[in-house]
């Protein structure tokens, strides 16, 4: 599941033994170890920051994540998406990784410049792994609520951020303003676990 935040290409999956599998493309296997969730789209639309269509796909899938948690009941919450994550443990990983992008979002404001450190790990296993716990222990209709709540801060805070701190306009940044794959991504997992 994820990468700058959130997922660094929609070929990270969940396997059912909880594992998430990368199968990066040729291409991408050449870019920056710095690329985040969606990083395959902005690749591909060099002109993506300059006309930041990347607002609209993140308000689809924000609104399609609202309306899925809205419907959702508590059952269909605990459901397990795999052997490892249920419904409202998968929202609790797309919150988490949209509230990294929110702490970056903090260094753009405050003009700090990023720093080694803040830039994703090419394996992201261990960090999903080792939240996965952390992120089950919340109440499932809490961790749901959260992850729309973050969704929409996240969105709104990267539209409001210069495109020059951005990756791509700044092939250096960590911090990649496309959610909207990531948030796909989880929301077709969680879909078909749910039927």
């Amino acid at each position: 599941m994820a990468g700058p935040s959130g997922s660094r290409s929609a070929s990270a999956r969940l396997s059912l033994d909880g594992a998430v599998h990368r199968v990066r493309p040729t291409w991408l296997r050449t870019a920056p170890p710095i690329l985040a969730p969606g990083g395959i789209a902005l690749r591909r639309m060099s002109a993506m920051s300059e006309d930041r269509a990347y607002v609209e796909r993140n308000s689809r899938e924000r609104e399609r994540l609202r309306a899925l948690v809205a419907r959702l009941t508590d059952d269909e919450l605990r459901t397990q998406v795999n052997d490892h994550w249920t419904v409202a443990g998968v929202l609790g990983h797309i919150a988490f990784w949209d509230a990294r992008v929110l702490a970056l979002a903090d260094k753009v404001e405050a003009g700090v410049p990023f720093s080694p450190s803040d830039a994703e790990p090419e394996d992201v296993d261990w960090i999903n792994d080792a939240t996965r716990l952390l992120i089950h222990a919340i109440a499932p209709r809490q961790a749901a609520e959260l992850a729309v709540h973050l969704a929409e801060e996240t969105d709104r805070r990267v539209v409001s951020l210069a495109p020059g701190r951005l990756w791509p306009d700044d092939p250096d940044s960590p911090l990649n303003p496309l959610r909207a794959t990531h948030r796909a991504e989880h929301l077709d997992e969680i879909e078909a676990a749910l039927g």
